[in-house]
């Protein structure tokens, strides 16, 4: 479980945590194949890395008001 993701697989890069924002990717990317899962939260899920978000299977989404999020939610 990461908590406060947008701490650690933010979208921009040069991020402060680079190395551990690889190899998060990298889990979400091939996990599935050897049964690892991700729990990711954040209240800020527009910061979070599209990569790890095109891997994601299930949302739960409480009162989300950032219109670039409305791209998730569909």
């Amino acid at each position: 479980m990461y908590e406060e993701a947008h701490d650690y697989i933010p979208q921009s890069e040069g991020a402060k945590y680079g190395t551990v924002k690889r190899a998060i990717e990298r889990v979400a990317k091939e996990g599935r194949k050897y049964g690892i899962s991700l729990m990711v939260v954040s209240q800020r899920p527009s910061e979070i890395s599209e990569t790890v978000f095109s891997q994601c299977n299930n949302f739960v989404a409480m009162r989300l008001t950032n219109p670039a999020i409305e791209k998730w939610q569909n």
